[in-house]
């Protein structure tokens, strides 16, 4: 706060300065005269201002009478300061304005108080003054029109209105004022709303009112008004205040509604069908109770709204992705037969195939959309359920791929390479587990892949020589364990002179037929299983699976996916239930046939028949020989930490040198050519995939005129299709996660370095 003395006495001016300036948050300033008060007060508002009565240059009276003539120290306190109590002079001093006496000598504690009481009041006024004109610059920056009036006179006449009044009314301030505001009403002397009105604002009371007014140039328009008697209503009233907004278009869009609505609702009243209309705005105008109806809503709660706002999506049959129907309204061209998804209340999905046409005004401007629908529901319920079945597959399938066999591969190929580690033989039991817990999972995966992989007919067979008699040998070598655990007899026949080895895809024979041991010794408790092979004919071959086990009640149901006998058998084994069912879809592939016969605790008997024709003996493969990859610098990209890992032990544990790297785009910027012998990455990869590193790799060697360096795809996505892209991409090859040592080393054999007798020389161009 500033604080001004004028005293021409040095010393009483010391004194009060003294007195004042220990006063909290106060500035003082000292004057000799009255006119060097005043020049000062021309470009300085003080807050408060004491002046001596007689000054060389005058009296302060006259400067007290000069300073409130000024508006901007109309409300500032001045005070008189004299040394005589003539009453005369307290009383021009209060006619020019003074606001308080001080008399000398002054009493420096009622001079600290005086000021300090005085100083409180200017705060208020100055807050006040401060929320005044907040408050005034609020209502004249808004847009809603604003008037106010004086309840305490008669025909409470306008006193105040805002810039938005002028606009909406066509009235200035000056004309308006002092009036009341009946001068703009156009509704009829008599009318319901006018009587109504005039009642309000007599006993200051709230109230709403919507009717017509009249411009300053004559135009009507409909008027939205709202009143409130301040501070509150009745006697206490002393202003009415009014608000008021021009509701014109809502109006005019409402009566407009209610003549379709009258048009339309005899023919809706006819049908089930969906009618119902659109503004140019495409918000809802009119529907038909079928519509209210469906959504179990009142009519008057759908209008308004757009399709995209009571969740409706568009969705094409053939093609396409799916759009809001919202969207396509706004090309503002016809749609026919359109299947619409209807969200209702409870998440009930309802179908409606609608079509919709524009219409105009006559002079050609859009004015919206007339629509009609039936509802398809049933039809696209049992389409969707076709469609859902074969998405599911292939959504699982790719779901499975990702996230199953990358954690396998890092629980697989660590605890591989532990086991080679000298260690106690807990922890060697625990090893065990982790493979074990590996190999289910896979097993698990391998079961759903190869389910969707024959549903789909995507399931790809081999056909090589094999040993029909050594895969039947393996099978039973692999299960004997099994059954000797549970005490039973597995055993092995063989019958005929047909030709032990024929041609066929071993890996897949063998699946089936260790599907049913397997099956077998799950379901039996005691007794025998017994593996007979019938090799009479060259062209075909049969196998019988038999077992002494519980029986199976429905034969026909038997081979159907995720089918178990029932619940308490599923609680007592593992299984996915897809083993039955892999089982005859790889024998159809084949071309061949399966069938059981069994009855409920005497066991069942599973028999196939494959057209594998005979062939010549064929020679045993060679023993897979130990190779050494020393003098070769290889190159791995893996964004997953545990399979980095994994390659780069089981390179370096071959003799490579590796560079490892966490993601596509580090691959390719540690990539030089004649740097790597090999590279090995991943195709999933942040960033940048593994497809995108190797045809960015194989532009710059045919750019450069550079050899190609060999380039393995690492993927637990390894289906026949997706090898094949990633061939195109650029691959040489492909491992499918789980991977071991054994696969790389099979894959990288021609990179052997044990015969070499001089060591790799490096291209000297490269750096």
């Amino acid at each position: 706060m500033l604080i001004a003395v004028v005293e021409d006495n040095e010393v009483i001016l010391s004194v009060l300065l003294s007195a004042l300036e220990v006063i909290d948050g106060c500035t003082v300033n000292g004057f000799d005269s009255v006119g060097a008060a005043l020049d000062k007060c021309e470009d300085q508002l003080f807050d408060l201002m004491i002046f001596d009565y007689r000054l060389p240059d005058g009296n302060g009276i006259e400067a007290i009478r000069k300073l409130r003539e000024k508006e901007r120290y109309r409300h500032v306190p001045l005070v008189m300061l004299t040394g005589d109590n003539d009453i005369a002079v307290r009383l021009d001093a209060i006619r020019a304005g003074a606001t308080d006496f001080l008399t000398k000598p002054v009493n420096i504690e009622e001079l600290r108080l005086r000021v300090g009481n005085l100083l409180a009041m200017r705060r208020a006024q100055r807050d006040a003054a401060e929320r005044e004109a907040l408050l005034d610059a609020v209502i004249e920056a808004s847009s809603a029109s604003i008037a106010i009036g004086d309840a305490t006179q008669p025909e409470t006449p306008l006193i105040y209105v805002n810039a938005a009044f002028e606009r909406l009314s066509g009235y200035s301030r000056k004309e308006v004022l002092a009036q009341n505001c009946r001068f703009l009403n156009a509704e009829p002397h008599g009318t319901q709303v006018r009587d109504a009105l005039r009642r309000t604002v007599a006993d200051r009371r709230d109230g709403q009112f919507r009717l017509r007014n009249r411009r300053r140039h004559g135009e009507e328009f409909w008027n939205q008004l709202d009143l409130r008697p301040v501070p509150g209503p009745g006697a206490d009233a002393r202003y009415m205040v009014a608000t008021q907004f021009d509701i014109s278009s809502e109006v005019e869009a409402r009566n407009s509604r209610d003549r379709i609505d009258a048009r339309l609702s005899d023919i809706a009243q006819l049908s089930a069908a969906w009618f119902f209309e659109l503004d140019s705005d495409l918000r809802l105008v009119y529907v038909s109770r079928a519509v209210s109806d469906a959504l179990l809503t009142a009519p008057e709660e759908l209008y308004g709204l757009t399709f995209d706002q009571l969740g409706s999506k568009i969705v094409l049959d053939e093609g396409g992705d799916p759009a809001s129907l919202h969207e396509r309204l706004l090309q503002r061209k016809a749609l026919s037969n359109l299947p619409v998804m209807v969200t209702l209340p409870g998440h009930k999905v309802l179908w409606i195939q609608t079509s919709v046409i524009p219409f105009y005004t006559t002079s050609g401007a859009f004015e919206g959309f007339r629509g009609f629908g039936s509802d398809v529901s049933e039809i696209v319920a049992a389409r969707d359920a076709a469609r859902q079945a074969e998405r599911a597959k292939s959504s699982f399938l790719a779901m499975m791929s990702h996230e199953l066999q990358t954690p396998i591969t890092a629980i697989s190929g660590l605890a591989g390479l532990l086991e080679s580690v000298e260690n106690p033989a807990e922890r060697q039991a625990h090893l065990a587990t982790i493979r074990e817990a590996a190999g289910r999972l896979s097993s698990v995966f391998s079961d759903v892949l190869d389910q969707v992989q024959i549903e789909s007919g995507h399931l790809t067979l081999a056909q090589s020589p094999f040993s029909m008699v050594v895969l039947c040998e393996e099978v039973h070598t692999l299960f004997t364990a099994a059954a000797e655990a549970k005490s039973l007899s597995l055993t092995l026949s063989v019958t005929g002179e047909g030709g032990a080895y024929r041609i066929g895809d071993p890996t897949r024979v063998q699946q089936v037929l260790k599907n049913l041991v397997c099956n077998a010794i799950k379901f039996t408790e005691a007794g025998s299983i017994e593996i007979r092979l019938d090799l009479k004919s060259a062209d075909e071959l049969q196998v019988e699976v038999a077992d002494t086990g519980i029986g199976l009640a429905d034969a026909d149901s038997i081979f159907a996916a995720f089918v178990q006998l029932d619940d308490g058998i599923a609680r007592r084994s593992e299984g996915s239930g897809l083993g039955l069912s892999i089982t005859r879809g790889l024998v159809t592939a084949m071309q061949g046939e399966i069938s059981v016969s069994s009855r409920i605790g005497e066991g069942a008997t599973f028999r196939f028949s494959l057209p594998l024709p005979a062939c010549d003996a064929v020679l045993p493969a060679a023993p897979r020989k130990q190779i050494s990859l020393q003098r070769r610098h290889i190159l791995v990209a893996d964004d997953n930490h545990a399979n980095r890992k994994i390659l780069s032990m089981i390179l370096q544990r071959l003799g490579a040198e590796v560079t490892v790297c966490e993601d596509g785009v580090e691959a390719l910027e540690v990539w030089e050519p004649h740097r790597f012998d090999a590279l090995l990455l991943d195709i999933n990869m942040p960033r940048l995939a593994g497809t995108d590193v190797m045809r960015e790799i194989r532009r710059r060697e045919t750019a450069g005129d550079l050899p190609r360096v060999f380039a393995c795809a690492v993927s637990a996505n390894a289906r026949p299709e997706q090898v094949a892209g990633y061939i195109d991409a650029g691959f040489d090859d492909c491992i499918a996660k789980p991977i071991g040592r054994e696969n790389i080393a099979a894959m990288l054999s021609w990179l052997d370095t044990t015969s070499l007798s001089e060591p790799l020389v490096c291209d000297p161009r490269a750096s």
